[in-house]
């Protein structure tokens, strides 16, 4: 009951804060609205995912996502990271790898937990298995209630052929060091085949969150502050080429600031806005 309160509190403080702005002429728009902080926000996590076709086990750490997700609305952004031997397609399996899949398994120094998943962390030590993802969850959630220290701004436009996406950045407390913001496109709700360890092949899977590359540096991202204080501002709109074989409806685009020295993501609140009108998520990453 008191998860369903403060869930409606929130629902209602992003409602009236948060109002249809409509576009000029031109398509431009009004100053972005400010979003209070206030009482209990609703936070979110990055889950890096570590999974492939082959890998007989990880229809588990997929059942489990969807768990979280359902136990946590829009509250959960996962990134499934296809990569190693699992994700080697051979002559049944398809081939979801991309060269930033790659790069990420190199950056969590070949991780070979499979599945495994990591959560606000881009470290090996921080890798577990889907059994224990829901209580980091949780604890993630709680480290960073009400301790946001950024806003991400995203105005994201899909077509069939490009996404493009402009993003504002804006510090909100004073951190040292430096940060970088990444944006990931991932892919829902791709039928393909899939090893299962008690069913054997499904032809015919439903798979999610499938990373299909980064719009901005591989997986480095763009320098956005450096030992940035409160009100660092940094702005930049970005491109990536939509493949023929992918559905645009269903590709997403994930923000998220890191620091590159600890590669841990920070608390940060997005603010995604559309082209006809302004969606707002209050969301601690």
């Amino acid at each position: 009951m008191k998860k369903l309160f403060i869930l409606l509190s929130v629902v209602f403080i992003f409602v009236v804060s948060c109002d249809k702005i409509e576009p000029f002429k031109d398509g431009t728009y009004r100053t972005v609205p400010e979003v209070e902080i206030g009482g209990d926000t609703l936070e979110s996590v990055i889950l890096f995912e570590f999974t492939g076709w082959a890998c007989v086990f990880c229809p588990n750490g997929h059942d489990m996502i969807h768990a979280i997700e359902a136990a946590y609305p829009d509250r959960v952004y996962s990134i499934a990271i296809h990569a190693g031997g699992f994700a080697e397609p051979g002559d049944e399996g398809p081939d979801f790898r991309c060269q930033e899949s790659d790069d990420l398994l190199s950056r969590f120094d070949d991780n070979d937990k499979f599945p495994g998943g990591a959560i606000n962390s881009m470290n090996l030590a921080d890798v577990n298995s889907p059994d224990a993802w829901s209580v980091d969850v949780a604890t993630a959630f709680e480290e960073s209630k009400n301790n946001s220290q950024a806003y991400i701004t995203i105005n994201e436009v899909i077509t069939e052929t490009i996404v493009t996406a402009h993003i504002k950045v804006e510090f909100i407390q004073n951190l040292t060091g430096d940060y970088n913001l990444s944006l990931y496109v991932v892919e829902n709700g791709i039928v393909a085949p899939q090893k299962h360890f008690s069913e054997g092949l499904i032809e015919e899977y439903h798979h999610s969150h499938a990373l299909r590359g980064s719009m901005n540096n591989g997986i480095i991202g763009d320098l956005a502050g450096t030992d940035p204080f409160t009100g660092t501002i940094f702005e930049k709109s970005f491109s990536f080429i939509v493949d023929s074989e992918w559905v645009a409806d269903s590709l997403h685009v994930i923000p998220f600031i890191y620091n590159v020295e600890t590669n841990i993501v920070i608390p940060t609140k997005i603010i995604k806005l559309k082209s006809d009108h302004w969606t707002c998520y209050g969301s601690d990453i």
